[in-house]
């Protein structure tokens, strides 16, 4: 072979190498895309009064790669029929894998409406969601006599007869979707104001907590310990019920769960719990 054929061959050789190295770098997996949570809500989701975010909690205690898109907001109560729509078009771009929405149903339940305004607005928030078609942990409506008045005034909460329907109406709009649970937070409340234990506390190994410990003294929003016990139930639902957990992927104590709180530390600009608390239009204090 002459000095030209020598060099063909090893051009020939180079070229033969280049086309196959795109092959080999196109056969390598991308690494596993997260999973990606998105949580909606108001003041509760917000950690107001606690310092503690649900999505912060979530975060301390979810033990696989995760991606958390916390849209929860204090000031919900202002916007939340325009803003709705919005972060659920942020959730559907960022494929959202599920959603955490514990107190989303609040304010479409509460204010100064008759029971058909209150349902066709619950209706509408629900639909909204579903229309994701992704699991979904919602918060059942939560029934206020009781609530602080520096927190919503007497005359926009429901009355009881008119939650109680609400949440009938819900289970309804979620009966032929296995991946969305309804989380009791009314019968919390309604152990709270009889004074009588919460059963899902034994489970998480609390059986000496007292409803009283979970919330704060305003009777709507959590306490650490029951942002951390929140949290909890949240999880044991995306285990069991979505099937985006699996049981060793997340703590599963509401001890280890305050621990793991403790060890991440306040966020650097947690919800206020005193102060000035935000206003709504007629100039009452409100927490979203």
């Amino acid at each position: 072979m002459d000095r030209y054929g020598r060099l063909s061959f090893v051009f020939a050789g180079i070229l033969l190498l280049t086309a196959l190295v795109p092959a080999q770098t196109s056969a390598t997996p991308p690494p596993p895309r997260p999973m990606t949570l998105g949580v909606i809500g108001a003041s509760v989701s917000a950690g107001f009064g606690s310092g503690v975010r649900v999505a912060d909690a979530m975060d301390a205690a979810i033990r696989k790669p995760h991606r958390l898109l916390d849209r929860s907001t204090v000031m919900f109560f202002v916007r939340y029929k325009k803003s709705t729509p919005k972060i659920l078009a942020e959730f559907k771009k960022e494929d959202v894998d599920g959603i955490v929405a514990l107190d989303y149903l609040f304010w479409f339940a509460a204010g100064k409406k008759s029971y058909d305004e209150r349902a066709r607005d619950v209706k509408s928030a629900v639909d909204q969601i579903l229309a994701l078609g992704k699991p979904v942990i919602l918060g059942a409506v939560p029934p206020l006599r009781h609530v602080s008045p520096r927190i919503l005034s007497p005359d926009k909460v429901a009355p009881l007869e008119d939650v109680r329907r609400l949440n009938t109406l819900v289970a309804k709009l979620i009966a032929n979707r296995k991946d969305v649970v309804l989380l009791p937070v009314d019968r919390w409340i309604d152990a709270l104001e009889k004074k009588t234990p919460i059963p899902e506390l034994a489970s998480v190994g609390a059986k000496a907590v007292a409803a009283s410990d979970i919330f704060q003294r305003d009777g709507l929003h959590l306490s650490r310990t029951g942002t951390a016990f929140a949290t909890l139930m949240v999880l044991r639902a995306l285990t069991h019920d979505a099937g985006l957990l699996k049981e060793n992927e997340s703590l599963r104590t509401l001890e280890d769960m305050e621990h793991a709180m403790d060890s991440k530390g306040r966020r650097k600009r947690p919800a206020p719990s005193k102060g000035p608390q935000p206003t709504n239009p007629n100039g009452e204090k409100k927490a979203g």
